[in-house]
């Protein structure tokens, strides 16, 4: 079993001056009256001393912030209640690293029948309200603990455990958004498909996140295209794919990420398992409810690099698309790619 780790008490950067003023009175006083009289130091000493103190802190928290984070990780070989038990041990002490991996750990580990009894768990509220928080704080400029990595990680997370809370979706995409740039492909398609996984789920909660959307998917767009798509693999395009075509965003960024995907989709078809060919069906069938002109305009294209993906992505014939006699609508249309960080 796990070591538990030392509950650091010196977590805040309050010092009781009061206290060590009067320990260093008592002292001189007690002292015989020939004592060496103190050195008084300047500013540069003071400011020397307190970057030194400052630095020991910076040391101290990185540390216990590592060993909360294999606790973690350790916990997540188990299951989510063991993940949640070192989340409530070290409440107030989890940093952004530390939530993300705990939000992580938790999707990961959890099955769908787990999912209602991990939502309603005390540590998973407390893990909410500690990722609304420092999310506040880094848009206050007032910490650096929650990263475009972290904030990605922890939407990532709870749209894998199919639970979206409006207000913090935001806080992190605003975090995320204006450093996009410096984070791994995956990372972006991670955003984007958090967003389209919880306008596929959770429609009555679009107007809550319609001001984020447009921002996530053109800064999304912009952050993917200084990559080269080539180098993607399979799963991180029909990702994309799909999320672009779930989004509303329609701008011009988008329509190019759409067709680009789709082209180097149609380069690597044959790499392409059944399943995932349904997912790119079902892109195109989303993106004519949207954009005909360009769906068509880009299945034409892709047919043309590779004839065999006429059937999954060409407008289907009439009286093909009617929904079978007593068959439920929603099988109609494949779940959302999988996509993992």
């Amino acid at each position: 079993s796990a070591q538990p780790v030392p509950n650091f008490t010196l977590l805040s950067c309050d010092v009781d001056l009061e206290a060590m003023q009067t320990m260093d009175f008592a002292t001189r006083s007690a002292a015989p009256m020939t004592q060496t009289p103190p050195v008084l130091l300047d500013q540069a000493g003071i400011q020397a001393l307190l970057d030194e103190y400052v630095t020991l802190y910076t040391d101290m928290r990185n540390t216990c912030a590592k060993m909360i984070n294999k606790e973690l990780v350790d916990a997540g070989e188990q299951n989510s209640m063991m993940i949640l038990e070192v989340v409530g041990r070290y409440n107030g002490q989890l940093n952004g690293l530390n939530l993300a991996t705990a939000f992580h750990r938790l999707a990961r580990c959890t099955s769908e029948q787990q999912i209602p009894e991990v939502l309603l768990n005390p540590d998973f509220v407390k893990m909410l309200d500690m990722a609304q928080t420092l999310a506040h704080q880094e848009l206050q400029h007032q910490t650096n603990s929650m990263t475009a990595k972290c904030s990605i990680m922890i939407l990532w997370s709870l749209a894998s455990l199919e639970t979206f809370p409006t207000d913090l979706f935001s806080l992190l995409s605003r975090v995320a958004v204006p450093k996009l740039r410096t984070c791994e492909v995956h990372d972006i398609t991670n955003l984007l498909w958090s967003f389209a996984k919880l306008y596929k789920i959770r429609p009555h909660l679009i107007p809550h996140v319609s001001m984020e959307t447009p921002l996530v998917v053109n800064t999304s767009v912009d952050a993917l295209s200084q990559h080269d798509l080539s180098s993607f693999t399979v799963q991180l395009l029909i990702s994309a794919l799909v999320s672009v075509a779930t989004l509303p965003c329609q701008s011009h960024g988008a329509m190019w990420l759409f067709s680009a995907c789709s082209q180097e989709v149609a380069k690597k078809w044959e790499q392409i398992p059944k399943k995932s060919r349904s997912h790119v069906a079902f892109s195109f069938r989303l993106m004519r409810l949207q954009n005909c002109l360009l769906a068509n305009s880009v299945a034409k294209t892709v047919t043309q690099i590779c004839p065999d993906m006429h059937s999954s992505v060409s407008r289907p014939r009439k009286g093909n698309n009617k929904q079978q006699k007593g068959k439920p609508a929603a099988q109609a249309a494949p779940a959302m790619v999988v996509q993992g960080v």
